[in-house]
């Protein structure tokens, strides 16, 4: 445990910012970052609408169309203040 805490430090300080990506969780690291800075970060990472046909045999117009986004958690941990963000 003090050695992955050791990495995780150091990771810190050589950068600002620092993303680890697994599944649908992405965290990213930052220092001294307010809610709107987290928000912007998470907003970079927001999932992408798919949009098709609800019914495969007719062509997709807006009375057909069945739009969705893969569901994904973003963490903003603040290095400085131990304070985090979640969206």
């Amino acid at each position: 445990m003090k050695l992955f805490f050791f990495y995780f430090l150091l990771l810190t300080l050589i950068s600002n910012t620092v993303s680890a990506i697994e599944k649908d969780i992405t965290l990213h690291l930052c220092e001294n970052c307010s809610y709107n800075e987290a928000k912007y970060y998470a907003n970079q990472e927001s999932p992408h609408m798919r949009c098709e046909s609800s019914n495969p045999k007719h062509e997709m117009t807006l009375g057909n169309e069945a739009c969705y986004a893969d569901s994904k958690k973003v963490i903003i941990a603040d290095t400085q203040s131990d304070n985090h963000f979640v969206f």
